[in-house]
């Protein structure tokens, strides 16, 4: 910026040419919507004093209460009526404003208005020098014409001037910037390291009032960052775009006659629907143009939509812009209150777009959160986030260029009509406030890694891994409080809804897992045991209790099975334990079955556990029809803290055993299985429906297959298979792909078994499964391990599994006698383990809780996130 210790001089001398007469001048604005200006706060400048070539005012710039500030009008020969006053058109198109700040005689702004043709001209020099001062005071005299020394900080063009006939402001705009002056969304700092005030252009600024009703309809803004782009910036789009789809931007409260004009408020973005003040802000303790905001509001509306693009839009020409585009905003209530009830934010990038993986990704990229307010409280509700590869061939046309994206208005139909590799849904139980739900986003590694095909690894490296980690499901309970999160992955559907008849919730159709935390110390899991279209499980956790005084004392619901025993008061939580299940509850073929620590119960009843189907909400139609359909079921909302009652909403044959605990519920080929042990003296009621009346204490395995069978269970019997599938010869610089088969015959699950292998060389044993696997009772984990070759063709490869005392399970082994080799490098490598029995779904839940953990968004933008 300029030097302020130039100028002390010259305003003094300037003061010395007022005249001593002083007038009244009281300027308010008026109170008219429609001229797209409110009311200011107060009166910014009050007083006023005239002499024959300038106007004096006192003035409150911050209108902080104190009249300390001064404003200078240094006009010509045509303005010199006697009556004139601040807000005279003519001092808006030949006459220089000078704003003394603190009136100290120092000028911290110079605004010199020039009519150029059929323009007006506006000129601003932040802490101009006394040169500049010099030459902007002769500037003012009819027989003068100096040369001005100085490039001007921001230059704001008006096609027809200022005001439009009707005494509407006129939006139709073109603002050049040079120097460090915030124009996007980006921080301060960016635009300090790259730009100064050289004479070149850094920013343009384009707004436009196509109709010219006194409302902006868009603003198109591009950042000319100097090639190379320097690393601090490289994060930066260059072109934004903000659109008023439906001709209602709201008013802004102006401070000066030039209306454009004010003291630092919000700074670029625009969040809020509330008023505020003029785009062009001035920081006057600094002397600075500190940010030209949005006159077109990118957020703070409900019909809008824009564009970040970090690929350039140029003027005449059909742009491709990716990145953010569109992220936009809808009015689904049809209530027009500047809060919307639809967010998308659709991040989508072309085939081999140098901007994205550096061009190698050779298919187009989508990305999409879609998040509604479903009760219209000004809160986000729910959110399916989606990923795909699907072209874009719609084209957007503006007076300035056209733009190769889905239309505003198609956008939700888009979205919705297509299917997609990947979903998340996720439920905000208390809404939440902001752009939309930010909630499992997924992470940038999984995005563009991951899903791109660029990495087998779900999450990335020196990070736990989701195959190999052993890490159990109730570990993973990364979601914020008051969240229900679900997801499904590659199965290339649209993103259907569904309303339970268990839990009474919406659903994400086909969603493999869930998980709902309830607060700090309590979730909910839910699993899709048969891979179908409805979650089948819940399982509510909450960390293990124990009463000892130094422990955080966590008061559960007077449902909560863990309070009835005794005084709820007393339960304490060991914030550090592991997760306890407190209870579960299944919806099987034909049967719902639920456990606690008390006991089990079976109901065999004939439900249909979908009481709605839908697509998300795309406008008012739609989204009046799924309130009205939610609403009719309301009066069904069950308590998430006690599954028990769940059940009563339902009718038919009825099992109580108390003294009973239920384990390891799964879907086998012709029904389903589970675990029940019957402690001493445990108790029947109601129909007997498994057959268990008068058997003695014990574990019990039960199947069902249009009938139940009950046996007793018997221990873990492991048999461990090893072989080498399809090879003829031992690759010499790859590794040797091995598959292993652990089976367990008996009916109790092997717990904390780990597999080891050897090829009979110097070398310590490799280890195959680096985390203590579980195989549940009949079941089969299938494991790859990738092993390089032995120094010697006849070695043989002997592998165990072996429990946490080292106590050998199982083992096999395999001879290498029969197969060629031609390599002489032996090393036993540590691989990756894949299982059968795993749900693939259990990726995502680590991928995601990575992302949350790291605290990434795809592609921010430094200091702030669309």
């Amino acid at each position: 910026m300029k030097n302020p210790d130039k100028l002390r001089h010259l305003f003094s001398a300037i003061i010395l040419l007022f005249l001593l007469s002083v007038m009244k001048a009281q300027l308010v604005m008026a109170d008219n919507e429609d001229n797209n200006i409110a009311d200011a706060d107060a009166v910014i400048c009050d007083r006023s004093q005239k002499s024959a070539d300038s106007l004096r005012l006192i003035c409150d710039f911050n209108l902080d209460g104190g009249k300390l500030d001064e404003v200078t009008i240094l006009f010509g020969d045509s303005a010199t009526q006697s009556d004139l006053k601040w807000d005279d058109p003519l001092l808006l198109e030949n006459a220089t404003w000078l704003f003394d700040y603190n009136t100290d005689r120092i000028v911290e702004l110079a605004i010199d208005f020039r009519k150029q043709s059929n323009f007006l001209v506006a000129n601003l020099y932040t802490s101009p020098s006394e040169e500049l001062l010099t030459a902007l005071t002769l500037e003012n005299e009819a027989s003068s014409t100096p040369a001005i020394p100085e490039f001007p900080d921001a230059r704001v063009i008006a096609h027809e001037g200022w005001w439009l006939d009707d005494g509407k402001v006129n939006f139709n705009l073109d603002i050049l910037t040079d120097g460090p002056i915030v124009t996007v969304l980006a921080s301060e700092k960016i635009f300090t390291d790259v730009f100064s005030a050289d004479g070149i252009i850094d920013s343009t600024i384009v707004v436009r009032d196509t109709d010219n009703d006194g409302r902006p309809d868009y603003d198109w803004r591009t950042v000319h960052f100097p090639e190379p782009r320097p690393a601090v910036a490289l994060g930066i789009a260059p072109s934004y775009l903000m659109v008023n789809a439906e001709d209602d931007e709201l008013p802004f409260r102006t401070a000066f006659p030039w209306p454009y004009l004010g003291s630092l408020s919000y700074g670029y973005l625009i969040s809020s629907p509330n008023a505020v003040g003029p785009p062009i802000q001035i920081d006057w303790s600094r002397g600075e143009i500190s940010v030209i905001g949005e006159f077109v509001r990118s957020k703070g509306n409900d019909a809008q939509w824009f564009v970040y693009s970090q690929r350039l839009l140029e003027a005449g020409k059909l742009n491709a812009p990716n990145f953010e585009s569109p992220f936009a905003w809808y009015d689904m209530a049809g209530d027009d209150d500047h809060f919307p009830e639809l967010s998308i934010r659709l991040v989508h990038y072309e085939e081999n777009d140098p901007e994205f993986l550096g061009g190698s990704f050779n298919e187009p990229f989508n990305q999409v959160r879609y998040s509604w307010d479903q009760d219209n409280d000004g809160d986000w509700d729910y959110k399916i986030g989606l990923f795909g590869r699907h072209n874009i061939n719609s084209v957007v046309e503006l007076p300035e260029f056209a733009l190769k994206i889905s239309s505003y208005e198609n956008l939700p139909i888009w979205v919705l009509g297509n299917g997609w590799e990947a979903a998340t849904f996720v439920a905000s139980q208390e809404g939440t406030p902001g752009e939309g739900i930010y909630e499992w986003d997924f992470s940038p590694w999984v995005s563009q890694q991951y899903f791109t095909g660029r990495s087998e690894m779900y999450v990335p490296p020196r990070q736990p891994q989701a195959i190999g980690s052993g890490l159990p499901f109730n570990e993973l309970d990364q979601i914020g409080t008051g969240f229900r999160g679900e997801y499904q992955l590659n199965n290339s559907n649209k993103p259907m809804l569904y309303l339970s008849s268990i839990d009474n919730l919406l659903h994400l159709k086909w969603a493999e897992q869930g998980i709902w935390r309830l607060n700090e110390y309590q979730i909910i899991k839910l699993s899709n045991l048969d891979n179908d279209e409805t979650i089948d499980a819940w399982s509510r956790e909450v960390k293990l209790i124990k009463a000892e005084e130094d422990v955080s004392t966590q008061v559960l619901s007077d449902t909560d099975p863990a309070t009835q025993s005794g005084d709820k008061a007393a339960v304490l939580v060991d914030m550090e334990a592991q997760p306890d299940v407190i209870e579960e509850l299944y919806a099987l073929d034909r049967h719902l079955l639920y456990g606690n620590d008390s006991g089990v119960t079976l109901l065999e009843t004939d439900y249909e556990p979908v009481l709605l189907e839908t697509l998300p909400p795309s406008d008012k139609e739609t989204w009046e029809t799924l309130s009205t359909q939610l609403a009719a079921n309301e009066d069904q909302r069950r308590d998430p803290t006690n599954f028990r009652t769940w059940i009563e909403a339902f009718s038919g044959s009825q099992s109580e055993i108390t003294g009973a605990s239920l384990a390891n519920v799964r879907i086998i080929d012709d029904g389903f299985r589970f675990e029940i042990t019957l402690g001493p003296g445990y108790k029947t009621a109601g129909t007997d429906l498994l057959g268990i009346a008068g058997r003695p204490p014990g574990t019990y395995v039960v199947r069902y297959d249009d009938a139940f069978h009950i046996e007793p269970a018997t221990p873990p019997e492991l048999e461990l298979a090893l072989k080498i599938p399809g090879q003829s010869r031992i690759p010499s610089r790859t590794p040797l792909l091995l598959q292993l088969a652990l089976s367990n015959q008996g009916g109790l699950p092997a717990e904390s078994v780990r597999l080891f292998l050897t090829d009979g060389s110097d070398q310590e044993p490799g280890v195959i499964s680096e985390e203590a696997i579980t195989i549940l009772g009949g079941d089969t984990v299938r494991l790859t391990h990738s092993w390089f070759n032995p120094k010697g063709p006849d070695r043989e490869l002997y592998v165990w599994a072996e429990d946490d005392g080292g106590n050998i399970l199982a083992e096999a082994s395999l001879s290498l006698a029969g197969l060629e080799t031609n390599s002489s490098a032996a090393t036993s490598n540590l691989l990756r383990l894949s299982t059968a029995t795993w749900p693939a779904a259990l990726i995502l839940i680590l991928l995601l809780a990575f992302g949350l953990l790291a605290g990434l968004v795809i592609w921010t933008t430094p200091e702030a996130t669309s």
